[in-house]
C-alpha cells in the first residue's frame, strides 16, 4: 500500500472491482490506495470487504457508493489521527504529572 506522502506512479489509476451486495453483482472504480485502505480497514473491523460495502451502501445518503466508500476511509482515518492525538496529548499530560510530583519530593528532600 502507498502510504501517506509517498507517491506511485498508478496511485490514482482507477481499480474496477465487481462485489455481490444484497444479491446484485456491483461493479466499483475507486483508486487503488483506496481499495488497500477499504480491505484494510474491512480487516480492522472483522468484515469483509463486501459487508463493508454493503453496509457502507445501506447507509449513504445520496452519494454514489465510490463516494461513499472514499468518505468511509477518509473518516476511518480521521478518527485513527484524532485517537493518536489523543493518546500523545494523555502521554504529555502524565509526564507533566510525574515531573510535578518529583519537584515536590526533591523540595521536601532539601
Amino acid at each position: 500500500m502507498t502510504g501517506l506522502g509517498e507517491t506511485s506512479r498508478n496511485a490514482g489509476a482507477i481499480v474496477k472491482r465487481s462485489l455481490m451486495i444484497a444479491g446484485h453483482a456491483t461493479s466499483i472504480s475507486l483508486e487503488a490506495p483506496f481499495w488497500e485502505a477499504l480491505k484494510a480497514l474491512a480487516r480492522e473491523r472483522g468484515v469483509s470487504v463486501a459487508m463493508l460495502t454493503a453496509e457502507t451502501d445501506r447507509s449513504r445518503e445520496g452519494a454514489n457508493l465510490s463516494s461513499a466508500l472514499r468518505v468511509l476511509v477518509l473518516h476511518a482515518l480521521q478518527d485513527k489521527l484524532a485517537l493518536q492525538a489523543i493518546g500523545r496529548k494523555a502521554q504529555e499530560n502524565e509526564a507533566q504529572e510525574i515531573e510535578a510530583r518529583s519537584d515536590t519530593a526533591l523540595s521536601l528532600i532539601h
